[in-house]
């Protein structure tokens, strides 16, 4: 389970000189023009393959350990912009099994703005040995989504994605019984990662989400499915995966339907 943490308990935890491994998500060129101090740069780029799929657990693994994580430090992801990239990198470790994944819940513009100091100069980790232990409960795959009348799905990619109007795919539209959350209603105002609990619960429950539904989130590629994951966990929903393979995967499959337009909840 992930747990947000605010930018006062991360000075703090920094003054303190507490083990944690902070990581910048970010591309380099970004990471270099000022992160958080102590930060590693593991771009999310890292993670997929040409495709844009997520790479075996393995290599993974290998990738995580490199940039100086194990199980025995709790990691802090941040983010700037809109979560995306903090949101898959928190994801995926928590799918490989790492104990003790933070997301801080303001992002990094506001760190600029509170006055923090900002380091340019990258940090070179030394590396450690990361075990994966590949968490199924949290992944959904193209096949688990076939005949399960148990699962809601739910696309947070546009409404214009979801309708089929606005798509690069093969085969536009969304998956048969989909209801569609794009993604940008959740996420908070004012350098925040996400809504507050009280705007969440107000946004899930005008699409008619409760915590009884065992969800599966999914978008194109899967980090903004990322996002509507962590959004659902942070209000107390307990069924709930992502599909990683998400859309682009699932219109490529000749086997599989799909549907365009909209769907009134």
């Amino acid at each position: 389970m992930i747990e947000f943490v605010e930018s006062s308990w991360l000075k703090k935890t920094l003054l303190r000189g507490e083990e944690l491994r902070l990581v910048d998500p970010r591309s380099p060129v970004e990471y270099l023009k000022g992160h958080i101090q102590g930060a590693v740069n593991l771009p999310t780029v890292k993670i997929f393959d040409e495709e844009s799929r997520l790479l075996p657990s393995s290599q993974l693994a290998k990738i995580v350990g490199e940039s100086g994580i194990d199980a025995g430090s709790p990691v802090v992801v941040y983010d700037a912009v809109d979560g995306q990239a903090a949101a898959i990198l928190a994801w995926t470790l928590e799918y490989l099994g790492h104990p003790d994944v933070r997301v801080l819940a303001s992002l990094f513009e506001k760190w600029i703005k509170d006055g923090n100091e900002v380091y340019y100069k990258p940090v070179k980790p030394e590396s450690r040995a990361f075990h994966a232990r590949p968490n199924s409960k949290i992944r959904a795959e193209y096949k688990d989504l076939i005949g399960d009348d148990s699962v809601t799905l739910v696309d947070v990619r546009s409404e214009e994605e979801y309708a089929g109007t606005d798509s690069s795919e093969i085969r536009p539209g969304h998956i048969p019984g989909a209801i569609n959350l794009p993604w940008s209603r959740l996420l908070g105002g004012r350098n925040r990662f996400i809504l507050s609990r009280e705007d969440l619960r107000r946004v899930f429950s005008r699409v008619g989400l409760n915590t009884a539904n065992h969800i599966v989130t999914y978008c194109r590629t899967g980090p903004r499915a990322a996002i509507g994951y962590y959004a659902l966990k942070e209000l107390g929903f307990r069924s709930v995966r992502l599909y990683d393979g998400s859309f682009r995967e699932w219109s490529q499959r000749p086997d599989v339907g799909v549907e365009t337009g909209t769907r009134k909840i």
